[in-house]
């Protein structure tokens, strides 16, 4: 019956009105063999009738719109579903020729850890959207937990491969984009902010684990 109907509401309803279309019928039989098509009896099977036709496409209509009960495959839920990962901030760090930095141009992205339980980073990918913008290899992975001070006092631990990420705290990463070295820092700054505004740079997919289960959790900056 499951496979049938939405809920076990509808099913109990559904049997009470084939009951009563059974007993309503048999009261009305004698009458309607004897022509007696507006006796009371008569006007109340076809109120009983009416009534199960209408729990009858109530219940279709229910099974259409449940995937599950129509046949229809559910997708399945991703393993990164339950992760609570919020960008709180990012701005673009660009250095001109004559900076020591090999990466010329990056852009550094702030996330809170709002899960609920702790979270292991531990590695980056970057594919760059339709008209975004390449990484410039090799590509960092490396992380960087707030201190202390918090991340608003741009209070940062040393940077690691792999961090451990508590429930309210803040991490954060950086990205080296490929944009023309000879251009002046202040534009190539510009260009990252608006193409991050438009979210056209690419995606970032962060490898986590959550209590032993690693997932892929994406973001398009």
């Amino acid at each position: 019956m499951d496979g049938w109907f939405a809920n076990r509401g509808q099913i109990i309803q559904t049997g009470i009105s084939i009951i009563a279309c059974v007993f309503g019928g048999v009261n009305a039989w004698p009458k309607l063999k004897g022509n007696e098509f507006v006796s009371v009896e008569a006007i109340l099977f076809y109120l009983l009738v009416a009534l199960l036709i209408v729990s009858l496409v109530l219940a279709v209509r229910a099974i259409r719109r449940e995937p599950g009960l129509s046949g229809k495959p559910i997708p399945p839920r991703s393993a990164s579903d339950h992760l609570n990962i919020k960008l709180i901030d990012l701005f673009p760090e660009c250095f001109g020729l004559d900076s020591q930095w090999t990466y010329k141009s990056k852009i550094r992205l702030y996330f809170r850890n709002e899960t609920g339980s702790e979270l292991i980073v531990e590695n980056l990918a970057w594919a760059d959207a339709p008209k975004g913008l390449p990484a410039q290899g090799p590509i960092g992975c490396r992380f960087q937990m707030e201190g202390p001070n918090g991340w608003e006092a741009e209070n940062w631990l040393q940077e690691q491969d792999t961090v451990r990420v508590p429930t309210g705290m803040v991490f954060r990463l950086w990205i080296g984009l490929w944009l023309d070295p000879e251009t002046n820092p202040n534009q190539r700054n510009a260009e990252l902010r608006r193409r991050a505004m438009a979210k056209s740079l690419g995606t970032v997919t962060l490898t986590i684990r959550h209590r032993d289960t690693p997932s892929h959790w994406k973001i398009d900056i």
